[in-house]
Parts: C-alpha cells; sequence; structure tokens
C-alpha cells in the first residue's frame, strides 16, 4: 500500500480540510511499469525481433503503462467541514478524469463511525459519514419527519457497532445498514491505513457532534410547547 500522507488546512468561515495525497512514485508504481515492459518482451521474442527492437518495444510499453496509471490514478481524496453547513467530500484524479465532489448538508447527516468491512477477497478500515433515513409515508404511518429527538444523534461508535450487516455496499462510496440509514465512507478509493483514518476521525468527529447537537437544540427549541394539563 502507497505511504499516503495527510495534511490538514484550515480554510475561510472556520471550514477545515482533511486531504490524503498519493506519493507521485512508489516503488509499487517502478514495479508495475517493470511487468509491463518484461510482458511486452515476450512478442518480441516470438516474433525473433532484435534486441534493439525489442527493448524500443519494452520501453513503449512501459511509457504507455506509466501514462495509463497516472492519468487515471487518485491524486487525493479530501473531506472538508464547513461548520454548521456541512461535509464536501471530494476524490481528484490526474487529469481530471472521473473526479467526483458532492457536498452532503449538515441536516442529513446523523453522526461518524470508523468500523472494519469484510468481503470475501480483503478486511480493511474505514471512516464513514451516517445519513439520516428518508422520511417515509406508508398508509399514513410516520410522520415524514427525519429530525425527530431522540436517536437521531449516533454515539461517536455505537452505530458502528450495532450493525454488523453494515458492509453491504449500495456503491463505490456508500454502504447500507441495518436500521434502513445508509454511510458515506470517506476515502473510498484510496482506503488509507487505521492509523490515519483515527487521526481524522478524532478531529472531526467532536465538530460535527457539537453542530449536531447545536441543530438539534435549535430543532427542539422551534417547536410549540406542550399544552399543561390543569386540574379538574
Amino acid at each position: 500500500m502507497a505511504p499516503y500522507r495527510l495534511k490538514i488546512r484550515p480554510l475561510n468561515a472556520g471550514a477545515v480540510e482533511w486531504r490524503v495525497e498519493v506519493p507521485p512514485f512508489s516503488p509499487q508504481r517502478l514495479l508495475y511499469d517493470a511487468l509491463a515492459a518484461a510482458a511486452a518482451l515476450v512478442p518480441a521474442y516470438l516474433l525473433r525481433l532484435g534486441w534493439v527492437q525489442a527493448l524500443l518495444i519494452a520501453l513503449a510499453a512501459a511509457l504507455a503503462s506509466a501514462l495509463t496509471r497516472y492519468a487515471l490514478a487518485v491524486q487525493y481524496e479530501s473531506v472538508t467541514y464547513v461548520r454548521l453547513m456541512g461535509v464536501r467530500l471530494r476524490t481528484k484524479r490526474h487529469w481530471g478524469l472521473w473526479s467526483s465532489e458532492r457536498f452532503l448538508p449538515l441536516r442529513k447527516l446523523q453522526g461518524m463511525i470508523i468500523h472494519e468491512e469484510v468481503t470475501p477477497a480483503s478486511v480493511h478500515f474505514y471512516v464513514g459519514l451516517t445519513l439520516k433515513p428518508e422520511p417515509t409515508n406508508n398508509n399514513g404511518s410516520g410522520d415524514g419527519s427525519s429530525t425527530g429527538s431522540g436517536s437521531s444523534i449516533a454515539p461517536p461508535l455505537a452505530w458502528a457497532g450495532a450493525n454488523k450487516q453494515i458492509s453491504r455496499r449500495l456503491s463505490g462510496r456508500r454502504l447500507a445498514g441495518d436500521g434502513g440509514g445508509e454511510v458515506e465512507v470517506i476515502f473510498p478509493s484510496l482506503r488509507p491505513r487505521l492509523t490515519l483514518l483515527r487521526q481524522v476521525y478524532q478531529q472531526l468527529q467532536p465538530l460535527l457532534q457539537a453542530d449536531l447537537e447545536l441543530l438539534e437544540s435549535e430543532h427542539e427549541g422551534a417547536r410549540p410547547p406542550r399544552p399543561t394539563p390543569q386540574p379538574l
């Protein structure tokens, strides 16, 4: 796994960005280029070409492999938190191919978790933002509100521990939990190590939790007071 670097950048209006960057060169990438060059030597040998022509074919194959990987590789992934507004998630690739950027409003967030995903081929940790379930109103049941009090704000790790089947993947960056909610995965392409994820979690989770509690208190204060029962 590449030695990713974490950069923390304070922005305007109290926003903070956590950016995971990929080094431009790594031994793993050089190994891939060497394998591509070696694979190109096989048809050159079968065609009984000269060593100069075989060397040129190997160099061309290594260059094509390097350019293709550079164009498709992720340059960095970042999460930017804007106080009392929401979270922006961004995946930046070289040359801008298949880059993505999305914003999650604070009112749609429920909390933040750090969790382990187990698949038949791999086991890795991830940090995710738990989303509030979409409001449902079937045959008049349900109030259609997703910002109610009580369980709308999840404790830091209780949500992750309560959902053992959270690893059911809906898309490349979103998981589904048992309770009907979804989890937006941070850094879905790079999948950095647990030590880096823990650092992001320990810094971002208190900010998010404080703003969620403030939003919840404002929502509770906007409700009309309950009528006091009068004695008979």
